[in-house]
């Protein structure tokens, strides 16, 4: 999973990650963690690691993403009837 996320993110095919982890606790994966979060800070990923960044980070990707898809729809030709 982290390998198609960092794919995703070298691609500039990512918007955001949320990313949630326990830091009270020891996580056999902890090297993945960090160099996922090392790899979203060098490619400019918005990324959250905690509940209230991630409410603030959601409302930014839906508007990106609304935005995209509005530019998509008014880049494709009509179709002549």
């Amino acid at each position: 999973m982290a390998t198609q996320v960092g794919t995703q993110m070298v691609l500039q095919d990512l918007g955001g990650i949320i990313f949630f982890t326990d830091p009270l606790t020891a996580h056999p994966h902890a090297e993945d963690i960090a160099t996922l979060l090392r790899m979203a800070d060098m490619n400019n990923v918005m990324h959250a690691t905690n509940p209230i960044t991630a409410v603030a980070l959601v409302p930014v990707l839906r508007a990106v993403a609304e935005g995209s898809a509005a530019r998509s729809h008014k880049e494709r030709p009509s179709s002549a009837i």
